[in-house]
């Protein structure tokens, strides 16, 4: 399918990252601790639509959720 019908494909990627990230919103807001381990998730997130900015981000690169580096580093 990504060769074959790369806009679909994308289409479905970004579908799954709305869902994955709801979930996670879901689970944090009953203390499950999260953090970004680097990989992108919350630009790619970002990228699909699902508002992933601190609410007091001065630029659109401060999410809501640390990476992990940001989290043990403080």
């Amino acid at each position: 399918m990504m060769t074959a019908e790369p806009e679909r494909f994308k289409k479905l990627v970004q579908k799954s990252l709305l869902r994955q990230i709801a979930a996670i919103d879901k689970l944090a807001a009953r203390g499950m601790h999260f953090w970004d381990y680097g990989n992108a998730f919350l630009v790619e997130c970002q990228r699909a639509g699902a508002n992933m900015r601190h609410p007091n981000a001065k630029d659109d690169k401060t999410f809501r959720y640390p990476s992990y580096m940001q989290d043990i580093m403080g």
